[in-house]
This record gives C-alpha cells, sequence and structure tokens, in this order.
C-alpha cells in the first residue's frame, strides 16, 4: 500500500495533481484547492484498489486522510464524495456539523442532498467519538474561549487536532478556568 508521497508538483488540475517522485508521475485526487506548480509537496495517501484501476487520494494534513477513510464508511458516500466533502469542509467543520446535526451546513456541499445528509450524520455520530476520544459540543460561553485557546495553539505551530486534544484534556480535569491565556498555560503543559 502506498501510505506517503514526497515529491515535485508538476501538474494541477480541477480534481487531481500530477506528483513526481523521482521521475515517476503519480495522479493523485486530492481536495487541494489551489497549489503551486514545482513546489515540494508530501501527502498522505489512500490507495482505492478496484477491478479496473488503482487510484491514489492524497491529503497534506494526517486527519485529513483519517476524516476522509471514515467518510467512505457511510453508506452511498464514494471516495469521490468523500473528497468533495473535505474540499468544501475542514475536518473540524465536519465534526461541529456532525455534532451539532447541521444539515444544512452538510447540503450546501456540491453532491450531498438532504438524505445524504442525515446519512452522515447518524453514521458518523458513533465513529466521531471514538475517532477523537469524544464529540464536543460547546455549552454556551464555553465555546468562544475555547476556540480563541485553539486557534492560539495552531498560531504556536500545533497541530487543529494536537490542540484539540490538549485542550480537551485540560477541560477534563475540570480546571474550572474560562481565562484564555490560563487556558493556553495548561494546554501547553499537556503538549510537552
Amino acid at each position: 500500500m502506498i501510505a506517503m508521497l514526497t515529491g515535485r508538483l508538476m501538474l494541477t488540475k480541477e480534481e487531481y495533481i500530477v506528483l513526481d517522485v523521482g521521475g515517476v508521475g503519480y495522479k493523485v485526487y486530492t481536495p487541494l484547492a489551489s497549489m503551486v506548480t514545482g513546489q515540494q509537496l508530501t501527502l498522505h495517501t489512500y490507495l482505492q484498489v478496484r477491478e479496473d484501476a488503482l487510484v491514489l487520494f492524497g491529503f497534506v494534513r494526517e486527519e485529513q486522510l483519517e476524516m476522509f477513510e471514515l467518510l467512505i464508511t457511510v453508506s452511498g458516500m464514494g471516495p469521490k464524495g468523500a473528497l468533495g466533502v473535505l474540499a468544501h469542509l475542514d475536518t473540524e467543520r465536519i465534526r461541529q456539523a456532525v455534532a451539532s446535526e447541521d444539515i444544512n451546513l452538510l447540503t450546501q456541499i456540491p453532491g450531498v442532498g438532504k438524505k445524504t445528509a442525515q446519512r452522515l450524520v447518524l453514521e458518523l455520530r458513533d465513529k466521531l467519538k471514538a475517532f477523537s476520544g469524544e464529540l464536543y459540543v460547546p455549552l454556551s460561553g464555553e465555546a468562544g474561549v475555547r476556540a480563541e485557546a485553539a486557534e492560539a495553539l495552531v498560531a504556536l505551530g500545533y497541530s487543529a487536532a494536537e490542540a484539540k486534544a490538549a485542550l480537551g484534556k485540560v477541560l477534563g480535569l475540570d480546571q474550572g478556568t474560562t481565562d484564555v491565556a490560563e487556558l493556553i498555560k495548561l494546554a501547553l503543559k499537556q503538549l510537552r
């Protein structure tokens, strides 16, 4: 199985890119919107084996690949549909939409109708709990503090998943803090 590719971006099309890895051009379907030809790129990949083809799907961040693998487990959601979801929503927005059962947001994605959106919510809810350890639905007033702390951690160079996990641990310890600076400080201790 091809788990990762690192190479130079040779060609970009609407649905896929061609990545030159040691002189071999790999056609990789990806949710990347606009990339600069010639740049070095590392992609986490998913290889779909079909009767008539081997198809590669690539993602810049590992959390995108993990979400992709969850999305394709939903009834009626194939790899191209899952790629479309990730092209329009980041992984955190998908989690939030599922947690809050936001069918309207999900139906704004091209190719996702009301029934597909309902299936996404129904089938992903429990899987996302296992995937992230929790399915966080913020309490009123708490969301702003947590979001602000998460943004600060990402600005410091941590991934969104690392920031979320650290904040989840801090809030799970019942520190009782609503001060953003204190929350960041406690989360940084968890990250080290």
